[in-house]
């Protein structure tokens, strides 16, 4: 498997990590804690991560666009396009997105606030865990 970093382009896994001896991944996504250059740029402390995270936590604007007849989230400027289903699934990340953002605002607003205890942080929070818990999934060796 190849892995490409937006700064140093292709990286690979550093051999003293967990994933480097694993061989299929559900997701073409890694984080990682740290780069190391020696003989070639290896990436450490990484761990697959699903499109959905991606998606309602990244900090870039996301974008819906169609392409061939495609529904497109475009992140960072397009340097991650992920596939939506459909419209409405596109549609329906990008508010509850909106929505975290708007919960989080009213959190920072008001630190003694229980985001967890009122309707609207609720559904949004239990949608948010729903959603993660379903498409879940990890390289076991």
């Amino acid at each position: 498997m190849k892995f490409k970093t937006r700064d140093d382009g292709y990286v690979a896994l550093h051999p003293s990590s967990v994933n480097a001896t694993c061989g299929n991944f559900q997701s073409p996504f890694l984080i990682y804690q740290e780069k190391v250059k020696t003989s070639r740029i290896f990436i450490r402390d990484n761990t697959m991560i699903s499109t959905i995270p991606i998606i309602i936590f990244s900090g870039s604007d996301v974008s819906i666009e169609m392409h061939d007849g495609e529904f497109l989230f475009i992140l960072e400027g397009g340097w991650f396009i992920i596939q939506a289903s459909s419209l409405a699934t596109a549609e329906c990340m990008k508010h509850m997105r909106k929505e975290l953002m708007h919960i989080l605002e009213e959190k920072i607003k008001n630190p003694l606030l229980n985001i967890s205890s009122y309707d609207r942080g609720k559904r949004i929070i239990s949608t948010i865990i729903h959603l993660l818990t379903k498409e879940l999934s990890f390289c076991v060796n």
